[in-house]
């Protein structure tokens, strides 16, 4: 067994943190005159080693991330932003200018939406078309970057990122309706068989299989689909016949489900199944009528129907819940149950009903606006946790429904005055809710939201003749018609707006050639913080919480991609984020122009200043021009911290402030006492306001103001402690810091499943993770975003002034201070606040610079672990280990988990060992990746332990002489890094006991090497029991302990009769060997040691000798 040390703060030397750029000088040296050049002592304090931060300072930097996290996932429900604080009082929004602001107004000259490319279709599919008997129709596969065209019974499949891969197939007789691809169910077709295409033509369903392959036809992972080639199964995997249905939609889920939507009103579902034996079935279900639709001919069951044919379904997987749309506009809820495998009619809303009550909302507009329907889409509930469908009318008004009945949580964080309790009317922790508690109930509207052209001073005209609808991940497109050959796309995204209190949506309007036939989101590569992933694993059948907005994680993606497919061929509309515009906008007017101050005021400082940091972060030499623009908007719009002072305030802790809604992490100040109010030292790091937590000081309310003098007689009036208010830069950092570990940075880290401990994160996300935040910290080195330490010259003294240097300041501060002396003074403190405050924040981003280091070391490691079973290394650990494994979050883990971390690697190396496997792999693997958890000592003793290993299954000779003495001379080099008592019985073991009194002789020398043991040996001080002296002698005492237990192991007959290969003539051999390499040393507190042991064991007579 190998026994890694436990390591406090990584020592040796951190980075180096190189002169500022000119900006942050410039920005230095104008803030004070008071200002002097440091000591050449101080000057090598600020430039040496990165100072050693305790867990004390860490937490504290651990906490201003959590005041990150919550600012950033704190009502995103859409639900506040319409308004909706009780669910059961519908409301309105886009009357106002504010609801459809103009990016241009605001000085942001640039569109959000732009077309980035078109793409025809193929010729080949173009002169099809004069094929055409009878009907043709269009669609997209966005998950595999496939579009689809179908002409009377043949059907096209083809790679529209490409325009090749065309794939064709005619084995159907009968004509093509609709189209759908279906994940297949897992465990009933072969593993080739990787997607299902669903055909519906006029007679039947047919179920066709498609695999993907690469050039040499071998088979590819699911993120190369794309890419690969596409195969179609020549023969139906099952047919069904249709009785007469005519299919209108096709919808699936991501469990395999197929449903049906037909023109009889009807929701069928196609249900296939494994029997076992290589025996399938396949058969159709009617949800609508039960089963009544089995037994009545269908020509009856037809004319139910004819009225409301079912023509549109959209799926909500968040909730597993099912809506129909109907032809004149009704909706239909279907409860698919918790675990997505039931079905059940839930409630239903007719056209009329929804125009009455849409009416009665908005009674100002014509009820002929809110009808017909001709589009609906799901709301999830990582968007909204009440909201659940949004449909859209022929006018382009779209309505908000809830499938749930109001909460009796709608008036419990709702005051009199119709304020919310927005402290505790959200959680950001983990989903607690499971689905099988929230099923749908009911249909209610709850908003109305009309469209833009509607104010008064709207130069927008009215959306007319909408005929189709998308709702991508951010934002809301429809289509309108403009004539037969030409529609208008309309694009809504609220993402430059990310934290407004009402719902601010920009509009962009894009020509579309041809008629659209379907909208889609390209399908996004590798994402390592889709929202869902992470959650979904740890809380299986939970409601996933809200996703926080773009703005939050848009440095996980590239822009979205949407695409439109019409008759004359595919557009693709490009979604740029936030952080592409400030990009363009720094390429096209540089960092100093007002077009980039405009985007900084649009999405406050501390947000653009995160921005930036994306853009340094970009790898690539295309993106070297943007980094050096945005790391001088970086410094020109991220300000300087501040020191302030409120005005006088009474006595009284104001403990219940509210956090701000509208609140950004600008507004959080930084609560110091300073050292001119106070003789005692600062007894616990300063924290961000505007938030109660638990202090390192105690119970109290961090935000609280505290007085100062004596507590028992407090003036009716005395001033608050100055504050430190952080830089848009500080804030900034911790923002994009806390934005990259945000999915993960209260989760757990391990799940259990199977009886078995895993872990929470896949091997790709760790990677990702890591990366990131290593490129974080390269940017902080590389541009010096860290400065150096202030300094004032302490040397001038105020004369005359008050003993209360807190009030002599604010009296000096004061409009009606007479003093003649005060305005030079009043800047002099000035001054020294300044500097203070700036250390302050150089002090806090130190911290934060720690937290990023250690969480990609800890990252890295967490890789590592998982490419080589996590499982199997886990169950090693004790029992306790084990169960604070699987409830320790990745927060403690990184800021006090050094202990767990480096009993994982232990486990890790033992495990290497184990299978007499080398250790230089591995050792030099952890010692790049995480350096502050396993160091080269660390190397060094697994590599010494590999050699004590491998000699122990090896007989007497040269050779083994040779490894355990090459391992003991390594096992020395690092001895105060090693457990000795583990190393001694692993020497033990390999029958080397003169190697166990060397190790244990160095070992003690390395822990007293002034010898001042020895010194209280011979004149013994009682009172001294705490004294480093006496600490020594305990040191060197529990070295010589290994040797004398070694020693009880070969003089004791029941102890050497274990081990099959100790002879008595051997034990006496070996004990001979130690107790004469003892006597043979210096050590005089060694012989003392042996001496005592041979005394305890009756051996006088071998002392004598």
């Amino acid at each position: 067994m190998v026994m890694l040390s436990n390591r406090g703060t990584p020592g040796g030397t951190a980075a180096d943190f190189r002169s500022p750029n000119y900006l942050l000088e410039k920005s230095i040296l104008n803030r004070s005159n008071a200002l002097a050049q440091p000591s050449p002592q101080q000057q090598q304090a600020s430039t040496g080693s990165r100072m050693q931060l305790s867990p004390e300072q860490l937490e504290v930097g651990a906490r201003l991330v959590d005041v990150c996290l919550r600012s950033d996932r704190s009502f995103n429900d859409l639900r506040w932003k319409l308004k909706l604080q009780r669910t059961d009082v519908p409301t309105i929004s886009g009357l106002a200018d504010s609801d459809y602001p103009n990016l241009q107004s605001m000085g942001v000259e640039l569109n959000e939406f732009v077309t980035s490319r078109r793409q025809p279709i193929p010729q080949e599919l173009v002169d099809q078309f004069a094929h055409m008997q009878c009907n043709c129709a269009m669609g997209l596969f966005p998950e595999i970057s496939r579009a689809w065209l179908t002409i009377d019974s043949d059907l096209f499949v083809w790679n529209y990122e490409t325009n090749g891969d065309l794939a064709y197939f005619d084995g159907l007789p009968n004509a093509i309706l609709k189209m759908a691809l279906a994940r297949p169910k897992a465990g009933v077709f072969h593993a080739h068989i990787h997607y299902i295409l669903v055909v519906a033509t006029a007679v039947d369903v047919a179920l066709l299989g498609v695999s993907f392959s690469d050039e040499s036809s071998q088979p590819v992972s699911p993120r190369e689909f794309k890419r690969a080639e596409m195969h179609l199964v020549p023969e139906p995997l099952f047919k069904v016949p249709l009785d007469g249905a005519v299919v209108a939609d096709i919808a699936c889920t991501r469990e395999g489900r197929i449903f049906l939507g037909a023109r009889d009103g009807c929701l069928y579902e196609i249900d296939y199944q494994d029997k076992g034996w290589f025996r399938r079935h396949c058969k159709k279900i009617n949800h609508s009528k039960g089963i009544i639709s089995y037994l009545v001919p269908s020509l009856v069951t037809s004319t139910f129907g004819k009225d409301h044919p079912l023509v549109q379904m959209a799926i909500d997987e968040t909730r597993h819940v099912l809506y129909t749309r109907t032809e004149s506009g009704s909706i239909q809820v279907f409860n698919m149950g918790g675990d997505g495998r039931q079905m059940s009619k839930v409630s239903s809303m007719s056209a009329e009903a929804v125009q009455h009550y849409a009416s009665s909302i908005c009674q100002t507009m014509e009820p002929s606006n809110f009808r017909p329907i001709v589009h609906i889409s799901p709301v999830g509930s990582t968007d909204s946790q009440v909201i659940s469908l949004q449909a859209v009318t022929e006018s382009g008004v779209r309505l908000y429904f809830s499938c749930y009945h109001p909460s009796p949580m709608d008036y419990a964080y709702t005051g009199a005055d119709g304020s919310v309790d927005q402290q505790n009317a959200y959680d950001d922790g983990a989903p607690t809710k499971s689905q099988a508690d929230v099923r749908p109930v009911t249909l209610r509207l709850v908003h109305v939201r009309l469209p833009p052209g509607l104010a008064a001073s709207s130069t927008v005209a009215r959306p007319m003749r909408v005929h189709l609808g998308y709702l991508p991940t951010d934002g809301y497109l429809f289509v309108t018609g403009v004539d037969e050959e030409n529609d208008t796309l309309w694009a809504f995204s609220d993402a430059n707006f990310p934290f407004q209190s009402d719902l601010m949506e920009t509009l962009t309007q894009l020509p579309i050639r041809g008629r659209t036939w379907a909208i889609a989101e390209a399908g996004q590569d590798f994402d390592v913080q889709a929202y869902e992933s992470v959650v979904a694993r740890q809380s299986v059948n939970a409601v996933l919480p809200v996703r926080p907005p773009l703005t939050v994680y848009q440095h996980t993606e590239q822009p979205k991609q949407m695409i439109v497919l019409t008759a004359q061929g595919i557009h693709m509309i490009e979604q740029q984020r936030p952080v592409d515009l400030l990009r363009s906008l720094l390429l096209t007017h540089g960092a100093d122009s007002r077009e980039v101050g405009d985007f900084f005021a649009l999405h406050r400082a501390d947000h653009a200043c995160a921005m930036c940091l994306i853009i340094m972060c970009a790898s690539g030499a295309v993106n070297t021009q943007a980094a050096d623009a945005a790391l001088r908007a970086f410094f020109v719009y991220g300000g300087d911290p501040q020191m302030f002072f409120a005005p006088l305030t009474p006595n009284i802790p104001d403990a219940n402030l509210d956090w701000s809604r509208n609140g950004s992490i600008a507004e959080w100040t930084h609560h110091m006492r300073s050292p001119l109010q106070a003789s005692t030292p600062q007894q616990s790091p300063s924290m961000f306001a505007n938030r109660q937590t638990q202090s390192p000081m105690g119970n109290r309310s961090l935000i609280g103001r505290q007085p100062y003098g004596d507590q028992q007689q407090q003036p009716p009036m005395s001033p608050t402690a100055p504050e430190v208010k952080y830089s848009h830069r500080h804030n900034g950092m911790y923002a994009y810091f806390s934005r990259i570990v945000g999915q993960l940075w209260n989760m757990r880290v391990c799940i259990e499943k199977n009886n078995m401990i895993e872990s929470a994160f896949l091997s790709e996300e760790l990677a990702w993770l890591a990366s990131q935040l290593t490129r974080l910290r390269e940017a902080i080195d590389a541009h010096s975003l860290i400065p150096r330490p202030a300094y004032i010259n302490t040397t001038v003294a105020v004369a005359n002034q008050p003993v209360n240097i807190h009030s002599r300041m604010i009296g000096f501060m004061r409009a009606d201070t007479v003093d003649s002396n005060a305005q030079q003074t009043r800047a002099q403190i000035s001054k020294k606040h300044q500097v203070e405050a700036i250390n302050e924040e150089r002090q806090s981003l130190l911290c934060l610079y720690e937290l990023v280091d250690r969480s990609a070391e800890v990252l890295s490691l967490w890789k590592i672990l998982t490419d080589h079973q996590f499982h199997v290394i886990v169950a090693q650990l004790p029992v306790d280990i084990r169960r604070l494994l699987v409830d320790v979050p990745f927060s403690q883990l990184v800021t006090a988990g050094k202990d767990l971390c480096s009993d994982l690697i232990t486990c890790l190396i033992r495990q290497y060992l184990g299978d007499r496997a080398t250790t230089d792999a591995i050792s030099e693997r952890l010692r790049k990746a995480c350096p502050g958890l396993y160091s080269s000592d660390d190397a060094t003793v697994a590599k010494a332990t590999e050699l004590v290993q491998r000699a122990r299954s090896m007989e007497e000779c040269d050779a083994k002489a040779q490894l355990m003495e090459e391992a003991l001379r390594m096992f020395k080099g690092v001895v105060q890094r090693i457990h000795l008592p583990t190393i001694c019985l692993q020497f033990q073991d390999a029958h080397c006991y003169d190697k166990i009194v060397d190790l244990a002789l160095c070992a003690a020398e390395k822990a007293d090497p002034q010898h001042l043991a020895l010194t209280v040996y011979k004149t013994p001080d009682s009172t001294a029991a705490e004294s480093l002296p006496t600490r020594l002698l305990n040191s060197r005492m529990s070295c010589y302990g290994c040797v004398t237990d070694a020693l009880d192991q070969l003089v004791d007959p029941s102890a050497t009769a274990l081990d099959a290969r100790m002879t008595e003539q051997l034990a006496t051999m070996y004990s001979e060997q130690m107790l004469n390499a003892v006597l043979s040393s210096t050590d005089e507190l060694a012989h003392v040691a042996v001496f005592d042991w041979m005394l305890e064991r009756s051996m006088s007579e071998r002392m004598l000798k």
